[in-house]
């Protein structure tokens, strides 16, 4: 798990949409998708539920993103 991954997951969890946070954080789409799937595997959680071209997040997902932007701006004044 790292910064970007995590950076990626807040963006995506904010618009529930890949082509829009994927465009937003200027990157393609894949390259989004591939970050969130490593990421999911190495929580061992599937942090989004696909829903169409929109994405929610589950119960489990929901408490995760709401710890990492409680940390967020911590995180992003320490580096």
């Amino acid at each position: 798990m790292n910064l970007k991954q995590l950076y990626y997951f807040k963006r995506l969890s904010e618009t529930e949409h890949y082509t829009e946070a994927a465009s937003s954080l200027c990157i393609t789409q894949p390259s989004l998708s591939h970050a969130i799937s490593e990421l999911e595997k190495e929580l061992g959680v599937a942090l989004f539920a696909r829903q169409g071209r929109n994405v929610k997040l589950p119960k489990t997902a929901s408490v995760f993103c709401r710890m990492l932007k409680m940390r967020w701006p911590r995180w992003r004044t320490d580096a």
